[in-house]
Parts: C-alpha cells; structure tokens; sequence
C-alpha cells in the first residue's frame, strides 16, 4: 500500500499483556494535541494480517506499545514511537527506526514484566500525550 497518512495510532495490545496498553484516554488526547498538523489513522485490518500490514505501511510514523504492530513497523522500514511500560525496551533492537518512551524514572517497578499490574495506578498511565507529541514532532522534521 502507499503512503496516506502522517501519523497511526496502533492503540489495540494482544490479550495477554493488556497492561502494555496506552489508556485510550491518552491516544483521544493526543489526537486533539496533533489533528490539526497531521493526518492520523486509528488501526484496522486486526482480523486480516495482510490488511494490518496493509495499514501499517499506509503511515510515516506508527504510535505503539510493545506489540506485533511494533515488530511489523520495523519490518516495514516504519519509523516508530513505541510507549514501553511492563516489557523491557532495550530487549528490542529498533534498527535506529524507533523512539522509545518509557514512564518516568520513580516507577521502581518498571519493567515488571508482567501481564498484571499490581499496583492502583499502572505505569503506562505516565507516558502524558505532550511527551509523545514532542517525539512525534521530532521525528516528523526528518522526514
């Protein structure tokens, strides 16, 4: 597929990690941080691997947690924002293609690498929509 969009939004985690998932929150408002500068795309194709490739390759830059849309972006030659929380980001090699963000510093727990949270409020919940803005930003004058 070609090129139609600046920005996709890859918001959907496999059900054996949920927690490696970004509040949908988070992602409607960084979509109100960035609509009016970019075109986005929300993810389809999830029941259809090669309409998920399909979509994937439509984009400049895929927004993701640690997930199979990840992996594909780089596959893909994709540049990646990818939202790290329960699984460890330096286990994954990123080809120089992806920013990888990362709760801050005080969550002793993270990575805890765990399917559940244990704690009131999980650490994906401190990735702000103003920080993947920036990256997003960042990323997008390179291109």
């Amino acid at each position: 597929s070609m090129i139609s969009y600046d920005i996709g939004f890859n918001y959907e985690v496999g059900q054996k990690w949920p927690v490696k998932g970004w509040p949908i929150k988070q992602w409607k408002n960084l979509e109100g941080l960035i609509a009016n500068k970019y075109t986005i795309t929300w993810q389809s194709g999830l029941n259809n691997i090669k309409d998920y490739i399909n979509w994937i390759n439509s984009v400049k830059v895929l927004i993701t947690s640690d997930s199979l849309g990840f992996h594909l972006a780089l596959a893909l030659k994709k540049k990646v924002i990818a939202l790290f929380g329960p699984t460890n980001p330096d286990e994954v090699y990123d080809y120089a293609r992806a920013i990888k963000i990362c709760p801050p510093d005080e969550f002793k727990c993270v990575p805890c690498l765990s399917p559940v949270c244990k704690n009131d409020r999980f650490c994906m919940e401190y990735i702000t929509p103003e920080q993947v803005k920036l990256k997003i930003e960042q990323l997008m004058e390179g291109l």
